[in-house]
């Protein structure tokens, strides 16, 4: 049976595990393709994403490139990207990483990386958000952390679900929400205050990217449950700026 493109990058010709000389030869071959197409007009890189567990045990989550080339695979991966694109900044990127024992892992994760000198710019902040968690206090700790770093720090997928627990363990309301009144105004008042925290926190958060445009269109719909619908974004179905957007431009 042929192999999906992915597992080919983890096996040999007979189907087995391929040696990690090998797998890192892809890698290499994999970064220097991209990079090099698109090294004019792209300065910064998400190298490496989601690599580290959200629960309170183990370290580097479980994956194939970590079965491949042991913990080394992250220093490698940065390693390779500098060398094809030696002015480009590069990042590591994660979700839930405001909270403390997932933080304090990205925490460890850069600055082991940094001790190694290993060419390392910046961390990615998902923002992948609630109404009512992260507390500000909990994503300004966070912020403070990862500065005292010396890296610079990127909002980088920003959105804002009506409901709780996304990321997190346990069950989830199938119950849609609706878009009412009540509901723009909470969102509109949370993303105000977010806002309000960020631009605080300028000397340090250098940009900020929503994971996307309008809510007609957004990975939150179906996410955790199939068939319930979110309104995370600052533009509506009809792409008309919700009060949320002018929570965010007006201050």
């Amino acid at each position: 049976m042929a192999q999906s493109n992915a597992a080919s990058v983890f096996l040999d010709d007979l189907g087995q595990p391929a040696a990690a000389s090998v797998i890192e030869r892809r890698l290499e071959e994999h970064v220097a393709t991209v990079l090099d197409r698109y090294k004019n007009d792209i300065g910064c890189w998400d190298v490496v994403n989601e690599a580290v567990v959200d629960n309170d045990t183990g370290f580097l989550r479980e994956s194939r490139w970590l079965q491949a080339l042991g913990d080394e695979y992250i220093a490698k991966a940065f390693r390779i990207a500098h060398q094809v694109a030696p002015g480009a900044l590069l990042f590591y990127n994660d979700y839930n990483e405001t909270k403390p024992d997932k933080s304090e892992r990205i925490y460890k994760l850069v600055a082991g990386l940094l001790d190694q000198g290993v060419p390392i710019h910046g961390i990615g902040m998902q923002g992948h958000w609630m109404l009512d968690d992260p507390a500000l206090g909990e994503i300004e700790r966070a912020i403070d952390r990862y500065a005292s770093l010396g890296v610079r720090l990127h909002i980088t997928e920003l959105d804002v679900s009506v409901y709780g627990n996304v990321h997190g363990t346990g069950g989830q309301s199938k119950a849609m929400l609706p878009y009412d009144d009540v509901l723009a105004r909470r969102l509109a008042k949370r993303y105000g205050d977010l806002f309000s925290l960020l631009r605080d926190r300028a000397d340090v958060i250098e940009s900020v990217t929503f994971w996307g445009i309008a809510d007609d269109d957004t990975w939150r719909d179906n996410f955790p449950v199939r068939g319930r619908k979110d309104w995370p974004l600052l533009f509506d179905v009809n792409h008309d700026a919700k009060l949320a957007f002018w929570s965010v431009v007006e201050f």
